[in-house]
């Protein structure tokens, strides 16, 4: 228990114990919140998980898929999970107490970046759904009230009042499921690094991703620093050579405030001395390297007090020093 015991004791005294260590060899359980069921924090938090139990010593951790995404934050804070996948502007709004978040989660902290994530708004072809404007009065999937939340805000930009839409709540395996077979006329999937659902989705049934008006992309990026428009790469998917646009997410890996320092220290070290085995599990880990989060932190996307004690001396172990504000 030499890296929980701190932690560990807290959680009792709450109410939720997040880990316990084997009766025999000491090991240390936890769990791991990764996201919605074939997403690609799923995949990716999974391998992370794999890396992170094969390299840090006496260290058992359970990929855990949250019934929201919006449920990982107050499962971090609270101690019940040593980990969880979130976004700078989820993080930021979970932090202070904003948007769906009722009370500020101040147990919460970075432990690192971990990629740039372009969600998208996906439709079959032939639905007649060509623009963010079309889809007023129709059926939209969401993995999360968090992801709903960008997501309606993204329509409203278009013009189109978000109780004109019927919000759907599915995991991204529903949604594919319901929009082949017509329960919902769009939906809403990480679309790039490339998503094995979207892929599938392509390669069975001609997909459109949802087209935004310059007017769009210019409202949204000047008002929301934190999710910029990103773009979806022609050539990304089966039958789809345009190039498509949608909010992008900043991804970052947290965890609690108690959580021992050393033990956060070793499992950045893991993560980063095992990228290529992450990188394996998902496209999405290719981009997991030690400057990225120095450019989140340049870049305005996270606030470099916020982040955990034990990156912080892994960072001067590597004479990389993450720089702090006055």
């Amino acid at each position: 228990m030499r890296y929980f015991k701190k932690f560990a004791m807290s959680c009792v005294v709450a109410g939720s114990v997040a880990f316990a260590g084997a009766a025999s060899g000491g090991t240390t359980y936890g769990q791991f919140m990764t996201g919605s069921s074939g997403g690609v924090y799923d995949i990716l938090g999974s391998a992370m998980v794999n890396v992170i139990n094969k390299n840090v010593p006496e260290t058992r951790l359970n990929p855990s898929n949250p019934s929201s995404y919006s449920r990982t934050p107050p499962q971090v804070n609270s101690g019940s999970a040593v980990f969880g996948i979130s976004d700078a502007d989820q993080f930021d709004k979970a932090y202070n107490g904003k948007a769906e978040f009722s009370e500020p989660l101040k147990n919460l902290r970075i432990v690192t970046a971990l990629y740039s994530n372009v969600m998208s708004q996906v439709t079959l072809e032939g639905s007649g759904i060509k623009t963010l404007a079309d889809a007023k009065g129709k059926k939209i999937a969401v993995p999360s009230v968090t992801t709903k939340t960008l997501v309606a805000e993204m329509y409203e930009y278009a013009g189109v009042p978000e109780d004109s839409i019927e919000w759907v709540y599915l995991t991204y395996g529903e949604s594919a499921s319901a929009l082949s077979d017509g329960h919902v006329d769009v939906a809403t999937f990480t679309g790039f690094p490339k998503n094995g659902t979207v892929e599938s989705i392509a390669s069975l049934q001609k997909a459109h991703f949802l087209e935004l008006s310059d007017e769009v992309v210019n409202k949204w990026n000047n008002e929301h620093p934190h999710t910029k428009i990103g773009i979806i790469p022609g050539g990304t998917y089966p039958g789809v050579s345009s190039d498509a646009k949608f909010y992008a997410l900043y991804v970052l890996l947290t965890t609690n405030k108690d959580v021992d320092p050393e033990f956060i220290k070793n499992t950045v070290a893991a993560i980063y001395d095992h990228q290529s085995e992450i990188a394996a599990g998902h496209p999405a880990g290719q981009q997991i390297n030690p400057d990225l989060l120095l450019s989140y932190v340049k870049n305005g996307l996270i606030d470099p007090k916020l982040i955990a004690e034990g990156t912080i001396e892994y960072y001067k172990s590597i004479n990389k020093p993450i720089p702090m504000e006055d």
